[in-house]
């Protein structure tokens, strides 16, 4: 099978589809299963403007990476330190897991080595 030739036409309507525009707002939205019957209900968690997504430098598509007033966590200086405080914690929790699986090789070529 073929795969279809591709128009402009095409590719405009996959831009226009891609393109969030500046006077757009997307909505978040969650759902929640509620009563007895676990009925599902879709809830509107937050709405921002596509450009204050397209402001963002890694134009992050997560709600809770935007403030009430528009700017995004990027720019935010407590922010910034709280992600490099955790990823040291992360990068010393991965020295200390490479460490214990070089003892164990060792341990374990020595055991070879007896044998």
């Amino acid at each position: 099978m073929r795969a279809k030739k591709c128009t402009e036409d095409d590719l405009q309507k996959s831009m226009d589809a891609v393109n969030l525009g500046n006077n757009r707002n997307i909505e978040f939205k969650t759902i929640q299963f509620v009563g007895e019957l676990k009925e599902a209900r879709v809830v509107t968690v937050k709405i921002i403007k596509s450009e204050t997504i397209n402001k963002c430098p890694h134009f992050i598509f997560d709600p809770d990476h935007y403030k009430q007033d528009g700017t995004c966590l990027c720019f935010d200086n407590d922010h910034q330190e709280q992600l490099r405080t955790a990823a040291a914690i992360r990068h010393e929790k991965y020295k200390q897991v490479a460490m214990r699986k070089r003892i164990i090789n060792e341990v374990l070529r020595g055991r070879n080595d007896e044998a």
